[in-house]
């Protein structure tokens, strides 16, 4: 039984956490830490290739019958391990922050398909993004919200701000 496994490299605090676990090996774990490693090693030239793709899973009533939203979700199409559920790479960003520049991406990205589609002429439906515990220590963060909203020209209730749980568990006082 590995609980708490952990290790200072590569800038971010490295965990294990197994709840049942029959078998403890090194190579296990050192295979682990090398993944890690090369998601860590390639996140920043992913968000420059725009590798990291947003979807956008739509909000259905089922008493109105109608779609009365979206929410942006993020997967990665990765050059090695192609695509990637989002529980492969979330954590470690959110350890290590570079969830901070992948949120404003996702941010930017729903702002700008939004526009498109209100340059189109297509009926506009809010979206929901997630915001980290990360966004949180930004200090400007709620005027950089209203500023994408402005660049795209959108109505700010088109944007919808859906906080994480790690956002409320770590601090649910800023909620």
């Amino acid at each position: 039984l590995i609980i708490g496994y952990t290790e200072e490299k590569s800038g971010i605090t490295k965990r294990m956490e197994v709840s049942r676990l029959c078998h403890y090996s090194g190579q296990v774990i050192a295979a682990i830490f090398h993944f890690m490693d090369q998601i860590v090693d390639c996140m920043e030239a992913a968000l420059q290739e725009e590798l990291f793709l947003v979807y956008y899973q739509p909000k259905h009533d089922l008493r109105s019958n109608k779609t009365g939203g979206a929410e942006a979700l993020v997967r990665w199409t990765h050059p090695d391990y192609g695509f990637m559920n989002p529980g492969m790479f979330i954590p470690m960003f959110e350890e290590n922050g570079f969830i901070k520049h992948m949120d404003a991406y996702i941010r930017e990205e729903t702002c700008r398909m939004l526009s498109e589609c209100k340059e189109k002429g297509y009926p506009l439906i809010p979206v929901s993004v997630n915001i980290s515990r990360r966004d949180f220590e930004e200090e400007d963060f709620v005027e950089s919200i209203i500023a994408l909203t402005e660049k795209y020209g959108l109505e700010h209730s088109l944007l919808h701000l859906e906080v994480t749980e790690s956002c409320y568990v770590d601090n649910p006082e800023k909620i």
